[in-house]
């Protein structure tokens, strides 16, 4: 079994007194289906400057050292915030190293003697799985949080009064709840009685949904009741109670509908839905829609237009040495960028992780060609700040005509990820033109090739008479 991820390579920073023995330990892992990136450091000061210089996974020290002891390497790593692994090598049993006890308390992940290349073998892919696991952890609470947050956001903008209530007691509610029930604030609402803010006369009704809830029954059920606000004066409602959870604890969702939602609200709600929630940009659906429709145009020879298939350059290591949030950070950058030429470009979309997309309309090849590399050249200079560094990034562009001989939307894009990724096989930084081959031609394609053929021959008198029958008439 492999000690790594699919392409990943292990980056490793060696504290060896000989560079023959670094060369050893990285052969060893090699031949045990692990690629390495490594750097030999002698000193702290070489150490501090590569882990400076970008992420690292792990750190193997050799004990004894005669000029940087593990020690004060472990000290370094742990100033540098990193989290990596950390193994210390010796040539020798180390069960009863006092020095080894001490490095292993102090954060040291494992030590391991070179007298058993096979049991390094071992360490260093279970550290890996480690390390993996420890960043996925974080990826996904961050995506947790990042939607808990969203929700928030979403709860807060809603015209619906929606609160949440645990053991008959508020814990949260939203602007429109608060106002509704006439509480200066969060705070004041926060601690309150569910059914201080319900009339009397309606209290039973809640302490039904609220007793069935205790006892493990889901749902949600309409009540029917007159509410209560701050000055005691009552208003009829309709409150919807479900059950739900809030930071990962349950309890009652309660929702009071506003019933005049406007046309502004309703624009608002629809124009989400087709926006990308990170770069602000629209979103793969919305593209897909709308690559649709000009497709159905360009058939009926209303117009004729290009797709420019945009993808940055090696962001899978970019996403590795500066992080998740660093690299969405990055994509919320080249969309700014990109979106001042919102008017060359249309419907300007976040279409995956790292690929733009946008439809230049009513356009030829050549024309379409100036505006990707003018949008390749923009992201090409633009620098980007990012956690303390400054990043330009590069692009790889294709781009495809949309016209009356395209088959359909899936086939267009195709042929602009086709021409996307020779411009990445190429080196990157650099726009690819679909031509298609006869292979690739559709019937109807073939079709209009061959008569745009035979009407430059007539024009140009490029037909020969090779054979005429005669026959009596």
């Amino acid at each position: 079994m492999s000690m790594t991820s699919k392409n990943h390579h292990l980056r490793l920073i060696l504290i060896e007194d000989e560079a023959n023995d670094s060369e050893e330990i990285i052969n060893l892992l090699r031949s045990g289906g692990c690629p390495v990136q490594a750097e030999r450091v002698e000193n702290a000061a070489d150490m501090k400057q590569l882990l400076e210089s970008g992420q690292w996974d792990m750190i193997m020290a050799r004990m004894p050292h005669k000029d940087f002891p593990p020690v004060d390497a472990l000290a370094e790593a742990v100033r540098s915030g990193q989290d990596l692994s950390f193994l210390i090598l010796t040539d020798e049993n180390v069960e009863n190293s006092n020095e080894v006890m001490e490095l292993l308390r102090s954060g040291a992940r494992g030590a391991v003697s070179m007298c058993s290349p096979e049991h390094l073998r071992l360490v260093v892919g279970r550290e890996l799985q480690d390390l993996e696991a420890r960043r996925a952890q974080r990826y996904f609470t961050q995506k947790y949080f990042d939607s808990e947050r969203r929700g928030r956001d979403l709860l807060e903008s809603s015209r619906d009064a929606i609160a949440y209530v645990r053991d008959g007691v508020y814990v949260y509610a939203n602007g429109a709840y608060i106002k509704r029930f006439g509480f200066a604030g969060l705070w004041e609402l926060q601690g309150e009685l569910l059914l201080e803010t319900v009339s009397k006369d309606d209290q039973n009704k809640v302490k039904s949904f609220l007793r069935s809830y205790a006892e493990g029954e889901q749902g949600q059920q309409e009540i029917q009741l007159q509410g209560r606000n701050t000055d005691g004066h009552t208003f009829e409602t309709t409150m919807e109670l479900r059950t739900a959870t809030l930071g990962g604890e349950p309890c009652v969702q309660i929702t009071i509908r506003e019933r005049s939602h406007s046309k502004e609200l309703e624009n608002r709600v629809r124009q989400l839905k087709n926006l990308d929630q990170i770069t602000g940009l629209f979103n793969r659906q919305y593209f897909l829609r709308r690559l649709n429709a000009e497709v159905k145009k360009a058939k009926q020879g209303h117009a004729n237009g290009a797709l420019l298939y945009i993808e940055i350059d090696n962001f899978k290591r970019i996403q590795e040495q500066l992080g998740v949030a660093a690299s969405d950070h990055l994509l919320v950058d080249i969309a700014r960028v990109l979106r001042k030429k919102g008017n060359l470009a249309q419907g300007l979309s976040r279409f995956y992780t790292n690929i733009f997309t946008a439809v230049v309309r009513n356009c030829n090849a050549a024309t379409a060609g100036k505006i990707a590399d003018l949008l390749r050249a923009m992201i090409e200079r633009h620098v980007s700040e990012i956690k303390g560094h400054s990043l330009q990034a590069t692009c790889s562009i294709g781009v495809t005509l949309i016209n009356e001989s395209v088959p359909n939307a899936q086939e267009v894009l195709a042929r602009a990820s086709k021409a996307c990724a020779e411009s990445r096989e190429a080196g990157g930084n650099r726009v690819t033109q679909f031509v298609p081959v006869v292979e690739d031609m559709a019937e109807r394609e073939m079709q209009s090739e061959w008569v745009k053929r035979i009407r430059l021959a007539l024009e140009e008198g490029g037909l020969h008479l090779l054979f005429q029958p005669i026959v009596s008439l």
